[in-house]
């Protein structure tokens, strides 16, 4: 007994021993799947993908970081996903992106701990897509054009580098019988070497006059990486060229920085009048704007048969072109998208090899059509040499006077020392029927040579000649109802310089309208009124009383006894009907006998000032009546005058006697009347009394002749 529970107690003490070490081993395996899945470090992970300017996984780019300290933390390569992680140390860090084709990227980043993951979704820093710029640009503002079969189209683009130089080389492909080329400034380049910057190129296409089908033609830039630029061409016979558009000077030569202007005019050949769209087309990040004469911007115009227009294209290169050759398109389109001319205008823009600049006292000026104003000029010769420079109104409303002069003496050109300014006057006199607005005159300056140019923009509002005396209504605008008498309160300035002697009169005025000034009760048709001084009138507008509902319009005038002084002002009255329904019974009260009917009759008004239409009259009689109105309705009725209905009302055979109420009330689709009551009694039928008399008298007889009767016996 004692060896077997040694025995047993040897087994327990074994068992816990087992169980020991296998709890250590499950805390020992435990620990090490900790470290395996998180380390304690002075690095952390970061990842992202790296791809193009589309949005496109870019391979093979060498991901380099370096610490704050310059020193090289990690690198790697982007897979075929374009995607990369890195282990770089805490704190900050610069990032750098580089493939061969493209521009090198830097992103600097912060690490904020240092434990690195085994999953790279617990990485501290996930830097997410980064774009690629490549090193070789291809840009156009056209990649569409309509074309006229036998004609060529010319498309400027601009080949950029961003980066490290590059040897670029030019591939055009296209439909077979069409004819290509890629064009500088002087002649036609198959390959040019790009050091940085951009250079602004033309590609020439040549559409035989057998097309028909749209068509693409791709033009390709190759250099380290490859760039392609699609261009659809649609041919297109014009057949009809009614509108016609034509240039003064379609090309010309321009400094970097200013406003290109080109004379435009389009005509209508036609013999049906027309609205065309006009639309322009340039390089990207130009802007472009037609204007007329007097400085309005417009989109579209009108064009009688016979008539032309002529417009200023305005154009506005962008901050960063450069210099070279460049293309602006004009369409001029139906208001059905038909294209129905176009005009391909070039501009060639240079360095400036000098500075002229044109200054005025004045920029904005205010006169009266047909005044003349002068305006100060002063031109400022800013190059290095002595200029002799042209100066013109390149732009001024039909009908206008423009003169330089320096003292009395009219110039067109003058010489300017470098340096140094002269000052001349510009003398300007609108035309007497200019209407009232805003205008720009366009002054330009040009050196002899044209290269050296400027342009002053003169604004000019006329305004309408200034009345010595003013009419004012406190009411300009009123609502009345028909029938009622209009007053509008009016204040008479006189703003001249001298006392006058005013006529007031009516111009115009609806037919049949009374109108009349009065002041205080008193009629008045002219009164004198110092200068500076106002004077308070009434203006009393009675309409006839059947006028129709609807908005009149009053034109009233205030004029000097010579004429020379005037003044108008429209005033409108709206009128409103007038409704009213008065309705009256041939009598208050009559009689019916039980079983019978009887008539009476309504006569109904029309009280108001204006027409009452489906005019009927609604009866409330007792139950089991019937009644007949005759006639059941009218169509309308028009003001003051009346209308008679006639009303048959019936009793059923069982009416109690008695007395009753018959209710009766007009109306219309405008109005109603008031209700008026007839009182009706019903009495019983008098052949009873006949016959209960006749019952009497037969008694009477025979009671008699009994009497007479037993009597004799």
């Amino acid at each position: 007994m004692l060896t077997q529970e040694v025995v047993g107690e040897c087994e327990m003490i074994e068992s816990k021993k087992i169980k020991s070490i296998m709890l250590l081993s499950i805390i020992l395996l435990s620990s090490m799947w900790i470290f395996v899945g998180v380390q304690a470090s002075d690095t952390g992970n970061v990842h992202g993908t790296v791809v193009d300017e589309n949005g496109d996984p870019v391979s093979n780019v060498k991901v380099t970081g370096y610490s704050d300290s310059g020193s090289l933390d990690s690198s790697d390569y982007t897979d075929g996903d374009g995607y990369f992680r890195l282990a770089l140390y805490q704190g900050g860090n610069d990032i750098y992106f580089e493939k061969e084709g493209y521009v090198t990227g830097h992103i600097g980043i912060t690490l904020p701990h240092s434990v690195i993951y085994v999953d790279y979704d617990q990485d501290p820093v996930k830097m997410g897509e980064i774009a690629l710029e490549q090193n070789l640009g291809l840009t156009t503002s056209i990649l569409s054009r309509v074309v006229t079969p036998g004609e060529t189209s010319s498309f400027t683009f601009t080949v950029s580098i961003n980066d490290e130089p590059e040897e670029i080389e030019f591939h055009v492909s296209s439909p077979e019988g069409w004819d290509t080329r890629v064009l500088d400034s002087t002649s036609e380049v198959r390959t040019v070497q790009l050091n940085s910057g951009s250079l602004s190129l033309t590609l020439e296409v040549y559409v035989p006059e057998t097309a028909v089908e749209t068509e693409t033609v791709f033009l390709t830039v190759i250099g380290t990486l490859n760039s392609t630029l699609g261009f659809t061409i649609l041919p297109y016979q014009i057949l009809d060229r009614d509108i016609q558009m034509s240039s003064s000077y379609p090309h010309v030569s321009e400094e970097l920085g200013r406003t290109i202007s080109f004379p435009l005019t389009i005509s209508n050949e036609g013999e049906a009048d027309e609205t065309v769209g006009l639309l322009g087309a340039v390089p990207e990040g130009w802007t472009t704007r037609l204007v007329t004469s007097g400085g309005t911007e417009i989109l579209s115009l009108f064009l009688e048969s016979g008539d032309s227009e002529s417009l200023t294209l305005e154009v506005e290169p962008s901050e960063d072109a450069s210099v070279g050759e460049y293309l602006v398109e004009v369409q001029a389109v139906s208001e059905e998208g038909v294209l129905r001319d176009y005009i391909d205008l070039r501009v060639r823009l240079s360095e400036a090899e000098g500075e002229v600049e044109v200054l005025s006292s004045y920029t904005d000026v205010t006169v009266e059509a047909g005044s003349l104003f002068e305006n100060p000029l002063n031109v400022w010769n800013k190059g290095d040499e002595d200029e002799l420079f042209l100066i013109t109104v390149m732009s001024a409303p039909e009908g206008w006077e423009t003169t330089f002069k320096s003292g009395d003496i009219e110039i067109s050109s003058l010489l300017v020392a470098a340096g140094s300014s002269v000052s001349l006057t510009f003398e300007v006199t609108p035309a007497e029927d200019s209407e009232a607005g805003s205008y720009n005159l366009l002054v330009f300056v040009e050196s002899e040579s044209g290269i050296i140019t400027d342009t002053l923009i003169l604004g000019v509002d006329i305004r309408e000649a200034i009345s010595g005396v003013e009419i004012v209504s406190t009411f300009t605008d009123v609502t009345v109802e028909a029938g009622s008498v209009i007053n509008y309160p009016l204040r008479i300035s006189n703003n001249g310089e001298n006392d006058d002697q005013l006529r007031m009169k009516v111009v115009s005025a609806p037919v049949n309208w009374d109108a009349v000034f009065t002041s205080d009760g008193n009629t008045v048709s002219s009164f004198y009124i110092a200068a500076g001084d106002d004077l308070s009138l009434n203006l009393e507008v009675d309409p006839p009383s059947n006028v129709e509902t609807g908005e009149y319009l009053i034109v009233i005038q205030a004029e000097s006894e010579d004429g020379t002084l005037s003044n108008e002002i429209e005033l409108s009255a709206t009128v409103t009907g007038a409704y009213e329904v008065e309705l009256e019974l041939s009598t208050l009260y009559t009689t019916i006998t039980i079983g019978d009917s009887v008539e009476f009759t309504v006569e109904v008004t029309n009280a108001g000032l204006s027409p009452l239409t489906s005019l009927y009259l609604e009866a409330a009689i007792p139950a089991d009546w019937d009644i007949t109105v005759t006639p059941s309705q009218l169509a309308s009725l028009a003001p003051r005058a009346s209308a008679t209905f006639t009303i048959s009302a019936e009793t059923p055979s069982d009416t109690v006697a008695g007395d009753y109420i018959v209710t009766m009330q007009a109306l219309s689709d405008q109005a109603e009347s008031e209700e008026a009551d007839l009182r009706v009694t019903a009495k019983a039928s008098t052949s009873w009394g006949f016959l209960g008399i006749g019952l009497a008298v037969i008694v009477v007889i025979g009671l008699g002749i009994t009497f007479t009767r037993f009597k004799r016996r």
